[in-house]
């Protein structure tokens, strides 16, 4: 062991001339304790083992996610990327896919009476008996995780059996995975709809109307869609498959922000992001180029009347603190005609929506 900065080695001396000589040594781990500690608090929930399982596909280039009912209480999760070897596992290795695969496993093995991973010419099996690794001759294409419940505990999970499952349709929409669900499971559908939107970066096709797209945006910092709207203000991360959300004071107003950036840090947990300087740097990074994006199209003579309404709150906020009750009914009628005139176009109604739309401008 290194001996101490000489700032520390000074308080260590004062702190020392306090009190009476004791003794000295040193301390290890108990790693057998810590990782029985670490199985029981590591995440909030152990349900959510599948989505550090689905972390590691993503993290590992797979595009498919695979659920099979294994038994009456178990499952047999798999994703199309190679099975990693046993030096994954390695002492100096250090990566999302060991991190999440190692919380996962550590997870599912307080609710499973079985764990076994199916890697590169070995199996790994976590049990009551411990962690056991054997070799194995069978090749698979795919990583595979084999969850098995027996006794009392497969008994209870008949009652429990599809929580976890319906994490996948909460947490995991946003991802770029395919799915092969039971049919009993929610389906995992990307929850997009006909609105306006601004596009940064390779993003999935968007059904609506696209304000702007912005292609040559840096690709270090994620790429993201931002929805201008009225009735929320909603940022949501997607790291590595799953949707972690933000802060609202991260817009600079009404709307939604979807974006997806795997490069992040998560706490030890992999439940939580790291929010130190790299965080808030990319944070006001990202902010910028949402700010300057949103400007842009609002500097457009675009008769689109969800920009319109936006448009009109954007300078009410910008110009002035104080306005008068006549301008706020304005905005008010604005943002109401906004809502009728998509939920016009959205029903066909087209005559209508145009007539709606007309009557926005006037206001203008």
């Amino acid at each position: 062991m290194s001996d101490p900065p000489a700032e520390i080695g000074q308080l260590l001396a004062q702190l020392g001339e306090a009190g009476d000589w004791h003794s000295q040594g040193t301390f290890t781990w108990d790693w057998e304790r810590a990782r029985k500690l670490l199985q029981l608090r590591q995440l909030p929930k152990n349900s959510e083992y599948i989505l550090r399982f689905v972390a590691t596909a993503v993290a590992s280039g797979a595009r498919e996610f695979s659920v099979e009912e294994l038994g009456y209480a178990g499952y047999r999760l798999s994703w199309d990327s190679p099975p990693p070897g046993l030096e994954l596992f390695g002492a100096q290795a250090e990566s999302s896919v060991l991190s999440d695969l190692a919380v996962g496993i550590g997870a599912a093995s307080q609710i499973y009476t079985e764990v076994e991973v199916l890697l590169q010419d070995f199996v790994l099996t976590l049990s009551a008996k411990g962690l056991e690794i054997r070799p194995h001759s069978e090749k698979e294409g795919r990583t595979v995780v084999n969850l098995v419940s027996r006794g009392w505990r497969g008994w209870l999970r008949r009652f429990g059996r599809g929580c976890e499952v319906s994490l996948l349709s909460e947490r995991c929409a946003y991802s770029d995975l395919s799915w092969l669900l039971p049919s009993s499971a929610v389906p995992v559908r990307f929850p997009c709809d006909d609105q306006a939107a601004i596009l940064f970066g390779d993003v999935p096709s968007w059904p609506g109307n696209v304000l702007a797209h912005y292609e040559e945006h840096d690709p270090k910092l994620g790429r993201g869609i931002f929805i201008p709207e009225h009735r929320c203000r909603l940022s949501t991360l997607i790291h590595l498959g799953v949707t972690y959300p933000l802060d609202k004071s991260f817009l600079p107003g009404p709307g939604r922000l979807l974006w997806w950036h795997d490069s992040l840090r998560l706490d030890l947990s992999r439940s939580h992001l790291v929010k130190g300087s790299d965080f808030f740097n990319w944070r006001e990074q990202v902010r910028e180029h949402v700010v300057l994006a949103l400007e842009d199209s609002l500097s457009s003579d675009s008769t689109n009347p969800i920009l319109l309404a936006y448009r009109h709150w954007y300078n009410f906020r910008r110009t002035s603190q104080r306005q008068s009750d006549t301008e706020l009914e304005r905005l008010q009628k604005y943002l109401t005609l906004a809502r009728q005139w998509q939920e016009s176009l959205q029903q066909g109604r087209y005559k209508e929506a145009l007539e709606i739309a007309e009557g926005a401008a006037k206001l203008n």
